[in-house]
This record gives C-alpha cells, structure tokens and sequence, in this order.
C-alpha cells in the first residue's frame, strides 16, 4: 500500500511540476507578445502574474528580500508615469519627446524585471532541466 501511494504522490509531484511549467511558458510567450507590441500595461500584469507564481514557493527570509528588489523595480518603472499600451499610436498620433523618453526608460525597466523574474524562475529550478538521481537515464 505505501508503495502505491508513493507513485501516486510521484504521478502528482510530475502532473504539477508540468502544469506549472505549462503556465510559466504560456505567460513567458504572452508577455513577449505583448512587449514586442508596445503593450506595456499588459506586459507589466503579465509578469505580475508571473511574480506570484514564483514567489510563493520563496521562503520567508528569501522572500522578503526578493519582494524588497522587486518593489524596487516597480517603484522605478511607475516613477515616469502610469504604463500605457501602445493602442492610442496609430496613424498620425504622435507622442511628446518627453513621452517618448518615459517610454523608452519604462521599456528598459520592464526587460530589467522580466530578466530579474526569469533568474528567479531558474534559481528556482522551474522552467529548467530536472535531473533526477532517482530516475532512470534515457539512454
């Protein structure tokens, strides 16, 4: 009996790692669309969403440093103005060269915490290779 609810606690472990790993690529491949289009409100939702995902398998000590980076970098980016999508640039609209400047400084910042977030998704070995020791080689 332990040994079939140890495969069973296995079979699980490896469901959520997949499903979290699915949901980790689909917000990564969201937010480079996203980025790549001028979005930028919904670039930073995006890894918002990927903070949370993340932070909560920190530890309280880690966790508290993380998060003290991290409203760093969002103090950063909100300090030239409210993020807004690219939508209202179309046709002959043009922004004010200081908008422009704030855009240019929160699309560098957004990189920054896309960057911090995806060291901290392989610091904690989400989204990488998993070597098992237990497993058989696939050789």
């Amino acid at each position: 009996m332990d040994e079939e609810n140890s495969e069973s606690r296995q079979t699980s472990k490896y469901n959520t790692a997949s499903l979290i790993n699915a949901r980790l690529h689909q917000s990564w491949l969201k937010f480079t669309l996203c980025i790549e289009s001028g979005r930028f409100n919904q670039s930073d939702l995006i890894l918002n969403s990927l903070w949370i995902e993340l932070a909560g398998d920190l530890e309280d000590d880690e966790y508290n440093s993380t998060k003290d980076k991290s409203d760093e970098i969002n103090n950063r980016l909100f300090s030239y103005g409210l993020l807004r999508d690219g939508d209202n640039l179309k046709g002959f609209n043009s922004l004010e060269k200081q908008d422009v400047s704030n855009r240019t400084k929160q699309y560098k910042i957004l990189i920054e915490k896309a960057l911090f977030l995806k060291r901290l998704e392989k610091r904690l070995g989400k989204g990488t290779a998993w070597n098992d020791d237990q497993e058989d080689a696939w050789d």
